[in-house]
């Protein structure tokens, strides 16, 4: 689907330009720039399920960023049942090193009874289900938003204590950044801005 290829481009470049910041940061190259990202197909039963991810760095902890896996998965259809099976499948197509934190956005038609408790994905399996099989910009702002949201989160809980300095706040500040540019991808006449990498 394009729109989630040209999200997952955006969060593409998006990484490796925040991934180069801590490498600067940190004042040593990063290891391999290839575990950050991956897009593949797989056969799921009688459908194929498409994964694209990427690795946002968060906070640098003992000389290593910490990341936290944005995980974007589509397939046609799938039914209540097989909400394990897709996630175990996007699970395990990413790399986990150093990741902390990880969210699946999954786009398709749930077919069958609609829980109305929403959350019980997002607090089991770690997934932000957009029951469309047409994904739309306000399905990508939603995505964006929820990223900023988290992002926000993890800021307020390393900064509670009061001052931060050194590591932290280099990390602070960039992630505030990020969250700014996160907050411009939701307004629909910024959608296509350039992200310098």
């Amino acid at each position: 689907m394009q729109i989630l290829d040209d999200a997952y481009q955006t969060l593409l470049k998006t990484a490796l330009s925040e991934n180069r910041r801590v490498q600067k940061q940190m004042g040593k190259p990063l290891d391999n720039f290839n575990t950050l990202y991956n897009n593949t197909e797989m056969p799921f039963d009688d459908r194929t399920i498409h994964v694209r991810w990427v690795k946002l760095p968060t906070f640098v902890k003992e000389g290593k960023p910490n990341y936290y896996a944005v995980c974007i998965a589509d397939l046609p259809f799938w039914r209540k049942g097989e909400l394990q099976g897709i996630y175990r499948q996007a699970v395990e197509c990413f790399d986990n090193t150093c990741v902390d934190s990880y969210t699946i956005f999954l786009y398709g038609r749930l077919y069958g009874h609609i829980d109305r408790v929403q959350n019980t994905p997002m607090r089991r399996y770690k997934t932000f289900v957009q029951n469309t099989d047409n994904p739309s910009k306000e399905n990508m702002f939603r995505m964006y938003s929820f990223i900023e949201r988290f992002l926000v989160k993890r800021v307020q809980i390393m900064t509670r204590g009061g001052v931060v300095f050194g590591s932290i706040a280099d990390d602070v500040k960039r992630l505030n950044e990020l969250t700014g540019f996160l907050k411009v991808l939701q307004n629909d006449d910024m959608l296509k801005c350039e992200v310098v990498v």
